[in-house]
């Protein structure tokens, strides 16, 4: 198994950065080889156009941190494709 972690810098605060990577709606433009397509569902679930096909986003509750960000894939359950 390889795992691979990436690192950038961007000039805005981990408040806005986790505003917008913790919005699913936002997964097709930094998530660009997994999420194609998002569309939401009823009762907070999202569809998802993914490489294996449809998928469905259930978002778990995050915890939002001042002064850094840590994104976990696995805070959400994704069933589907």
């Amino acid at each position: 198994t390889t795992t691979v972690t990436k690192t950038i810098q961007i000039g805005r605060s981990a408040a806005d950065g986790f505003d917008f990577i913790a919005d699913p709606q936002t997964m097709p433009r930094w998530a660009i080889h997994n999420v194609k397509a998002i569309r939401t569902l009823e009762g907070g679930r999202w569809e998802m156009e993914t490489p294996r096909g449809k998928a469905t986003l259930v978002p778990a509750t995050s915890v939002r941190q001042a002064s850094s960000i840590t994104i976990s894939s696995t805070r959400a359950r994704v069933s589907g494709g």
